[in-house]
């Protein structure tokens, strides 16, 4: 599963503007006063301004080159990003994803997070650099029902669990792009903030599909 774009709420556009421009290093596909739309890799990372929902924030993660997790860390702190813990380490590593993470906040309070996934190919020997985002790679997905929305995504979505799922945790698509569903309350983790549903949309292309799909979450699936 591809994560062409992901549209997330913000109150204030100039410090996210900022932020992944100055900071990270993506560069501005479109801007407007209303919405702001970075490029990340294959993917678009988008922000609209809104003054309906109050401090709005969201998870999600960048699928990066798996070079050396160490570079990353190296790079974020030296742009003064401030790396945050997880059990006692700033790279945490996963055995049964088969990946490696660091996570951070921006601006606006999302939690975010770049992936190395271990088993994409891409894996580069050079220190990572902006160039090493290849696309997002997770959209977290707060849900009253977990079991309820990960049954509704397989059917109407076409995706699958990706590893195991629990009545407060599933993970749906595949190593390029995943739905993290996440019971509402429970903490993403890299931070201590609990999953809150805020709208967004997602526009998603599905491996033998030619047309895009767009989610308004928690609403419905339109296609297009």
């Amino acid at each position: 599963m591809n994560i062409l774009e992901t549209a997330l709420l913000a109150n204030d556009l100039e410090p996210i503007k900022r932020f992944y421009m100055d900071t990270l290093g993506l560069s501005v596909a479109t801007e407007t006063e209303e919405r702001v739309s970075f490029r990340a890799g294959a993917s678009r990372l988008t922000f609209e301004r809104s003054a309906d929902v109050a401090n709005p924030y969201y998870h999600f993660a960048f699928n990066v080159s798996t070079s050396r997790m160490e570079t990353a860390l190296e790079w974020l702190e030296a742009k003064g990003v401030e790396v945050r813990f997880v059990r006692g380490s700033r790279i945490v590593h996963s055995e049964s994803w088969n990946s490696d993470s660091v996570y951070f906040g921006d601006p606006a309070g999302n939690v975010v997070e770049l992936i190395a996934r271990h088993s994409l190919p891409g894996g580069s020997s050079e220190p990572y650099h902006p160039g090493s985002v290849f696309g997002i790679s997770e959209i977290g997905l707060p849900a009253d029902d977990v079991p309820a929305l990960s049954a509704y995504l397989q059917d109407v979505a076409g995706v699958d669990v990706y590893r195991r799922e629990d009545v407060s945790f599933a993970p749906l698509g595949d190593e390029e792009g995943l739905f993290i569903l996440s019971s509402v309350g429970r903490t993403w983790l890299g931070s201590e903030q609990p999953s809150v549903v805020y709208p967004l949309r997602v526009a998603l292309r599905q491996e033998g599909r030619d047309l895009p799909r767009i989610l308004h979450y928690p609403y419905s699936l339109e296609f297009r």
